[in-house]
């Protein structure tokens, strides 16, 4: 349900299944908290403020990068009930240790400090200050037994945790109640909505939010995305289950007054005239009396947006400015652009100008050729334009306070220096609105530019440029190189031997090669392979950082995934350049990779490249086959600890071994399965 098809006039049944997307209550609980407090999800009481959000922050430590299947739910929460001067959580049984450790200040957890708990009847309730969060049928000895559990388990000191931290594992850092407070509602209203990010995992697979400091603020950063916009704006729900402020929470701000700031100080020619036309720059249309008509209806209306309580968290992930700017991603959702839809109160923006028509002919896109085909055009054009307007009136108001005085201009390019809190940024925007966003660390080149964009205005690519500031060092641990290898590799102990389950469960979803992924290169390479040696000799020719297509390159069958499948290269003097994928050799080499192969996918590999006399890809691929029917298909399944349907075992199952009908099984079981 995306907030365009949110009716105007809801049924108690519309309610009802959005509360529940958000709390994954039952139905029967979300209709009868409903017909208590008609509020979707109530705000919560003053005093519950600071417990929630102090609870979230230990857990997000705690967490880190997780995989809601493996543990009953985000951060272990199978559902929960909000209500304004409690919040009620049913967490997975397996899960009450780790909450435990995250919650308890013990030697080494910090904890949440003042957090009291006692029981309840079936219920443990923990308290701090006047809040109050039931931990439902978690009863006080179930709760004393987690801590019990949670003691035993050694753990490194806050400090030395702190110390180990590399850049991207911010997560970790206990941050006292003083500097969380700026975030205490945003935390707080992100608990409260929690199963949201279940929706949202159904295209990342995975949860890894952090609390990510840049420029001395704290933002809340989802880094699947990776995006530091509320995860109801990023998931892109009905504005009903945004959170409203209260009255003293909204800001007082004026569009006009931000809009014709920013386009004046950021601009290369005669400063505009009014806040019209300084928005008419920004928002890239050409100037004339009905486009300052139209910005300034844009700007009116922006200005009543931003007073509306509903609204208020526009100003939270960095402003409105996330969301008008298309943002790279390396993951299958984009965090960046949202459909026009998402802008607040579009209708009554759109009702109440009714030269939209006149307007659009005014686009410098639109043709009287075009009107002609289509005489709605114009209109649609008009309506673009208008929504577009509002976009960017917004991102300028909600543009963060504080960046602006970092901007010096020298030799026709502008530059901000930038402190997160553990790197330096520099953003440079020149005359021509092209962005860039370096990163200053020891021992990296002046010209290390990990973000190069473009905007229309000068003006544009500076708010640009401060939120992908925001957003440049989030995804960090993932950033890849040449072969898909991360550029900076996790380490793992000389002889460590890390599990199937370890690997799979360290990993995102798009660095994890599982068999439909396998299944997509087979029918690909199947006429590709010749001969393929073995890893005897590495699996890829030593010496080639550019891993060419030509099978020269590749010894193995592994090696083909390396190159097609995402299987992170190896390289010439590493162990595991000549081992098999089954091997603790090749498994440390996924570990520091973050990378991970399904059991059907880790099984059909070894087997494949087990025989240094099977050189022919048919002979191999039959080998890999086999060995997937004797392991069973069934027990393959039980060994990934992501509880995936069973429909993935008839769909390996489904392989043909003879490599000549690949092709036609591709056309076919693919799509049943």
């Amino acid at each position: 349900m995306h907030a365009h098809s949110w009716p105007k006039n809801p049924t108690f049944g519309d309610q009802i299944k959005l509360r529940r997307r958000a709390t994954n209550e039952t139905h029967q609980t979300a209709r009868q908290e409903l017909r208590d407090n008609p509020e979707l999800i109530p705000n919560p009481a003053p005093g519950q403020v600071p417990v929630e959000a102090a609870v979230f922050a230990a857990l997000i430590r705690e967490y880190g990068f997780h995989w809601p299947s493996s543990t009953g739910g985000p951060y272990g929460i199978k559902r929960l009930t909000p209500r304004r001067d409690e919040l009620v959580l049913h967490v997975e049984r397996t899960q009450l240790a780790r909450w435990a450790a995250a919650l308890a200040t013990t030697k080494g957890s910090t904890g949440v400090p003042g957090l009291e708990w006692t029981g309840d009847g079936k219920d443990t309730v923990l308290t701090q200050s006047g809040g109050r969060i039931v931990l439902a049928r978690s009863s006080e000895r179930d709760w004393h037994k987690a801590l019990d559990q949670a003691a035993a388990v050694p753990r490194p000191t806050p400090r030395q945790r702190d110390r180990e931290l590399s850049p991207g594992t911010d997560h970790q850092v206990h941050w006292p109640a003083e500097r969380l407070q700026p975030l205490n509602d945003q935390l707080s209203a992100t608990l409260r909505r929690i199963h949201l990010l279940t929706k949202l995992s159904t295209y990342v697979r995975t949860v890894d939010l952090s609390l990510h400091e840049h420029a001395g603020h704290l933002y809340l950063a989802d880094r699947s995305l990776p995006s530091v916009a509320p995860i109801w704006i990023s998931t892109g729900v009905p504005f009903p289950l945004w959170p409203t402020a209260s009255t003293g929470r909204v800001r007082p701000v004026s569009p006009h007054a931000r809009v014709l700031s920013l386009v004046t100080q950021f601009s290369e020619a005669a400063p505009p005239e009014d806040p019209a036309h300084a928005l008419c720059i920004l928002a890239s249309f050409p100037d004339s009396s009905l486009a300052r008509r139209a910005a300034e209806h844009a700007l009116q209306h922006a200005k009543m947006v931003l007073e509306n309580p509903t609204y208020a968290s526009l100003y939270d992930g960095g402003g409105w400015i996330g969301q008008c700017i298309t943002v790279a991603s390396d993951t299958p959702l984009d965090a960046g652009h949202k459909p026009i839809w998402m802008l607040p109160e579009t209708e009554s923006l759109l009702d109440r100008f009714s030269e939209t028509e006149e307007l659009g002919k005014l686009s410098p896109d639109f043709t009287e050729a075009e009107d002609r085909r289509d005489p709605e055009t114009a209109g649609s054009r008009g309506n673009s334009a208008l929504q577009e307007m509002l976009n960017w009136a917004l991102a300028a108001a909600t543009r963060p306070a504080g960046p602006e005085r970092y901007w010096r201009r020298g030799g026709g390019i502008w530059t901000a220096q930038l402190n997160g809190g553990q790197e330096t940024i520099r953003a440079e925007v020149d005359r021509n609105a092209d962005y860039q966003i370096h990163l200053l660390w020891a021992g990296l080149p002046d010209d290390n530019a990990i973000v190069k964009e473009k905007t229309h205005h000068v003006a544009a690519s500076v708010l640009a440029a401060e939120y992908m500031g925001i957003t440049a060092t989030i995804a960090d641990p993932f950033k890849t190189e040449a072969g898909n290898r991360l550029a900076n590799p996790q380490d793992i102990q000389p002889d460590a031997d890390p599990l199937e389950a370890e690997l799979i469960l360290a990993a995102p979803y798009t660095r994890i090669l599982d068999i439909t992924g396998l299944a997509g290169v087979l029918t690909f390479i199947d006429h590709r392979v010749g001969e393929t040696p073995g890893a005897a000799a590495g699996h890829l020719t030593p010496g080639t950082r550019e891993y060419d297509s030509d099978q020269h390159y590749m010894n193995s069958l592994t090696s083909w995934f390396m190159e097609y499948g995402g299987i992170p290269a190896t390289r010439r003097g590493e162990a595991a350049n000549t081992a098999s994928v089954d091997s603790p050799e090749f498994r440390r080499h996924l570990a520091r990779h973050r990378a991970a192969l399904d059991p059907f996918t880790a099984c059909y590999l070894a087997a494949a490249d087990r025989d240094p006399q099977l050189a022919d890809f048919a002979d191999r691929h039959a080998a890999g086959v086999r060995a997937l029917r004797a392991a069973g298909f069934d027990e393959l399944l039980a060994r990934d600890p992501r509880q995936l349907p069973d429909a993935i075992a008839k769909f390996a199952a489904a392989i043909p071994e003879d490599v000549d009908r690949l092709r036609q099984w591709a056309n076919e079981v693919p799509r049943s399965s």
